[in-house]
This record gives structure tokens, C-alpha cells and sequence, in this order.
């Protein structure tokens, strides 16, 4: 029998059929038909979520739908304008339609190769098969869930109750002073949106938020003062700001109805003696000055009312002035280096540069778990890959010069990571056996403020 008699087609005789839908391929022509009927009608019945009106979603408001106007835009006569979803593509076709669409002489080198700084997108292990959201938005970098239904594996959360977010949304749109939005501000870092499960984003902010919280209690002793206060130097010598700020945290932890507004008033006179005082404040008074400001954060942000925006605002403006002031008794280079790149000549040094580095990784994940748990835009640092990491807790918590001139020496010989950007690479090449390394010796000496580093990094 010849082998055309037996129906039998080899590979050359037989072209791979492909879903004009989907790109999948298949051989026989029965099972591509039947898939390209299903897919026909799959397609047809994936209608996705409703998006929001342009104005709902900017003013994170729950939105009708209701074409061709929502009930809110009706109401206020304002223009309803639907931005349509954008059309998700199959993988297959991506890079058929970017080569359709990009000519040939028009091709950027440095976009058509992987680039090892970028690589921080590719972390797909990240993502798990929950329904997923985009992080950073590749035009806003804007966390928009207020359409978003977060009944997930049994979690609820109300995205319409009012929440600090409001205020905090204002200060990052707010005027700075074009000094602080040159120090502060920039461009948004290169990392490109990574695609995260909605219960792992809900789960790591609010597991950041619980720890956060817990600060103004830890105000109340000198053995367990926030990881951004230095508990050596203030056992023997409280500054006079400090033990302010904790006489404030003690009425907070014991407030009730009737000392809401006393305490809030105590806070506001508090905020207006550090405005007046920082134009003569020396780098020591700036430190103290930052540290209080940031516990009276987190307890606004623990008892935000709407009608506290303008306290929130104030908050955010007078930490920029302190940063400022800051920037102008430092060079900016010392204020954003490691001690690797620039170590401290004595302790005494160490202790304000260490300070500063906590200070700054405690208000840059004060910022991410907003932008995240709030809804609210979040600027990345454009320092962002190179932000200093903080030092272990032994060698933050030596008691005496001999102490941390042991703990640093032993601290330098572990080849420690340094950075932020670091940190990102190492943990997504975690079975390389020098990253594994380092990470072990990162997660052996880390504190509190060590672990809301770790739930920064999976925010980015």
C-alpha cells in the first residue's frame, strides 16, 4: 500500500492552521474549526467590567454607567465623557502589530534588546491567576479601584468611605515651592506597570498599614521608639521636641470623643512652633523635627475625617520645608548616599546619616502604601534604584562606640545591599547563589522598618 492510500499526511503535506482570535495553532482542521467557533463565541460574551466617566474616576466616585450620561453628571450638568477600555491583545499578535505600527528605520535600539535595568519588569512570578489590576498606570501612574469589586476570598473593603487618601491626593497635586518640586519630584521611574493579584496588593498594604499604626504607641517608652529614632541617643538626653511628641502620642493613645479636638489643636500649635523655628533649626533640630511630623502623619492618617484635608496638606508641606532646610545644611549628594559610598567618620556622624536614610525609607513607603491602599497618585522618587537601604538592628541599636565599631566591621564584611534598587534585583533572581546570600544576610539583621521595606518592594 503507498502511503497516500492510507490517508496519512506528513508535516510538509499539511499547513498549521491559526485562530485569526487567539493565534493559537492547531493541525487537524476539525479541532481548528470547532475552536474557532468557540472562541467566536467567547469573545462575544466577554463584555468585561463597566468603566467609569471620566469625571467619576477622577474624583473617585462610584459611577452609574448610564449612557449618555451618568446619573452624577446628569445631576451636576456636567460633561459625561466614557474613555473606552482599551482592547486587550493576543499575545501572539503584540509584536505583529508594534512592527505594523513602528517602521523599520524608526526602530530604537535600546527598546528592541532587554535591557538589565528594565528587568525588574519581568517578574511574572509575581502575578498568580486572581483577577489582576495594574499598579502603575503607564501614563498616570495612578491606582484607579473605585470600580473595582473587592469582594475577594471572602475580603470586603469600602472604597467610598472617606479616607486620607482625599487629602493626601491634594498634596501631591498641591503648588510646592519650585525648590521642593526640583528635590522632591521628577519624573516617574522606568520600571514599567507590573501586574499584581488584587488580594496580594489589599493583603501587603494592609499588613504595611498595621505596623505603621503602631508607632505613636511605640512613642510611649524609651526601649521601643519608631525604627527612625535612634533609642541610644535618646536614653540618656530626650530633646525637648521629641518628649513633646510623645506627650502628644499619650493623649492620642488614651483620646476619646471629647479630646479629639483638644488633641488635634495640640498637634496644629505644634506644627506652627516648627514652621517658626526652621529657618534657625541646625541638622539635629531638622532630624527631631521630621521624626515628630511623621508620627503626627500616621496618626492622621489613623484618624482622618474629611474635614482634616487642610491638616493633611499642612502635614505634607511643612515635612518638604523640613527637607529643604535639611538639603541646604547637607550637600544633596550626602543626603541620597550609602555608607558604602560615603562612610561616616564617627559614630556620632553615622547616627544623623543613618537617621536621614531611615527617615527618607519610612516616608517613601508612607507614600506607596497611599498610593496603593488610597487610590492615589504616587510620584516614584527618580532616585528611586538608588535610594539607600537602612543598616541592620544590631548596628543600629549599638549602645556605646565600641559596640557599633564591632557591629559595623562585621556588617561591612557580608558585602551588604545597599540600595533599594538592589534589593528589587536580588529578590527576583532569588535562587542566584550570591543574591541568596546577600538576601539572607538582609533578612537576618532587618527591624520593623526593615519588613516595610521588604512590603515596598512588592508594591513597585
Amino acid at each position: 500500500m503507498r502511503p497516500n492510500d492510507t490517508g496519512f499526511m506528513g508535516p510538509s503535506a499539511s499547513s498549521a492552521r491559526q485562530c485569526p482570535i487567539c493565534d493559537k495553532e492547531f493541525g487537524l482542521e476539525t479541532a481548528y474549526k470547532r475552536h474557532v467557533s468557540y472562541c467566536r463565541r467567547a469573545q462575544a460574551k466577554r463584555k468585561g467590567r463597566p468603566v467609569s466617566c471620566a469625571a467619576c474616576s477622577a474624583s473617585k466616585i462610584k459611577c452609574s454607567f448610564t449612557k449618555p450620561r451618568c446619573a452624577r453628571c446628569e445631576s451636576r450638568g456636567i460633561e459625561c465623557v466614557y474613555n473606552e477600555a482599551a482592547r486587550k491583545i493576543a499575545p501572539g499578535r503584540a509584536q505583529q502589530q508594534l512592527t505594523t505600527a513602528l517602521p523599520a528605520e524608526e526602530e530604537d535600539p535600546q527598546t528592541s534588546s532587554p535591557d538589565p535595568a528594565n528587568s525588574l519588569v519581568l517578574a511574572s512570578g509575581i502575578a498568580s491567576e486572581s483577577p489582576d489590576i495594574t499598579i502603575f498606570d503607564a501614563d498616570n501612574s495612578v491606582l484607579d479601584l473605585a470600580d473595582v469589586d473587592l469582594e475577594l476570598a471572602g475580603l470586603q473593603l469600602d472604597l467610598q468611605k472617606p479616607d486620607v487618601g482625599e487629602w493626601f491626593n491634594l498634596a501631591m497635586s498641591h503648588n510646592m515651592s519650585p525648590t521642593v518640586q526640583h528635590v522632591l519630584s521628577g519624573p516617574q521611574n522606568q520600571l514599567g506597570p507590573l501586574r499584581y493579584s488584587l488580594h496580594q496588593v489589599c493583603h501587603t498594604v494592609e499588613l504595611a498599614f498595621d505596623i505603621m499604626s503602631c508607632f505613636p504607641q511605640m512613642m510611649l517608652r524609651n526601649q521601643t521608639l519608631p525604627p527612625f529614632m535612634h533609642i541610644p541617643s535618646y536614653s540618656a538626653f530626650m530633646p525637648e521636641r521629641i518628649s513633646t511628641c510623645r506627650g502628644i502620642a499619650q493623649v492620642f493613645e488614651t483620646r476619646t470623643d471629647e479630646t479629639a479636638s483638644f488633641l488635634w489643636r495640640t498637634v496644629d500649635a505644634e506644627v506652627t512652633r516648627i514652621e517658626s523655628e526652621l529657618s534657625r533649626m541646625d541638622i539635629y533640630s531638622v532630624q527631631h523635627a521630621i521624626q515628630c511630623v511623621l508620627i503626627y502623619s500616621v496618626m492622621l492618617k489613623i484618624d482622618y475625617e474629611p474635614a482634616m484635608v487642610s491638616r493633611g496638606l499642612r502635614l505634607v508641606q511643612t515635612y518638604w520645608n523640613l527637607t529643604v532646610r535639611c538639603l541646604e545644611l547637607t550637600s544633596q549628594l550626602e543626603f541620597f548616599s550609602t555608607e558604602k559610598t560615603n562612610p561616616s567618620p564617627t559614630w556620632e556622624d553615622w547616627i544623623v546619616a543613618e537617621t536621614r536614610r531611615r527617615i527618607i525609607a519610612f516616608w517613601f513607603i508612607m507614600r506607596q502604601v497611599m498610593a496603593s491602599r488610597l487610590q492615589v497618585a504616587c510620584g516614584i522618587h527618580e532616585h528611586f534604584d538608588h535610594l539607600p537601604l537602612i543598616s541592620p538592628k544590631s548596628l543600629w541599636e549599638a549602645r556605646t562606640r565600641e559596640e557599633w565599631e564591632i557591629e559595623r566591621a562585621f556588617h561591612a564584611k557580608g558585602n551588604p545591599i545597599s540600595t533599594y534598587g538592589e534589593l528589587a534585583r536580588a529578590k527576583l533572581a532569588p535562587d542566584n547563589p550570591a543574591n541568596r546570600q546577600r538576601l539572607k544576610y538582609w533578612e537576618a539583621g532587618t527591624d520593623k522598618l526593615g519588613t516595610l521595606v521588604n512590603l515596598s518592594i512588592t508594591l513597585l
